[in-house]
């Protein structure tokens, strides 16, 4: 009685994991209000309003550029931006973030020079 209560327990868990499995238009969604949120931190309006305006064109575009993963009850989701890569779990439609960009704050980026 016990093996068939804990095996209907983990079909149900695996249903409940397929059924709320994040897909694209999702993770765009996802993309769009991020940045959104990323740029409104600040208390300027004129940023706010940009983010606004932008966070769209910013979803859409890192869609485009995103490749998904569907292992049935999650999904990978892997954006290049240039030699980066972002990496994103979408599960139990929830998205978390495994692997994030390293870009150089500000100006910091060096010219190359060819010389080492």
């Amino acid at each position: 009685m016990k093996a068939a209560i804990w095996s209907l327990v983990l079909v149900s868990l695996l249903v409940l994991l397929a059924v709320t499995n994040p897909d694209l238009p999702r993770f765009e969604a996802y993309c769009k209000q991020t940045f959104r949120q990323e740029v409104g931190k600040g208390d300027d309006p004129l940023a706010g309003a940009l983010g606004s305006l932008l966070g769209g064109l910013a979803g859409s575009w890192m869609a485009s550029r995103t490749v998904r993963h569907d292992y049935v009850i999650f999904s990978l989701y892997e954006t290049e931006l240039g030699p980066e890569r972002l990496r994103v779990v979408g599960v139990l439609n929830q998205f978390i973030v495994v692997d994030r960009p390293r870009f150089p704050a500000g100006g910091d980026r060096q010219p190359a020079t060819g010389r080492d």
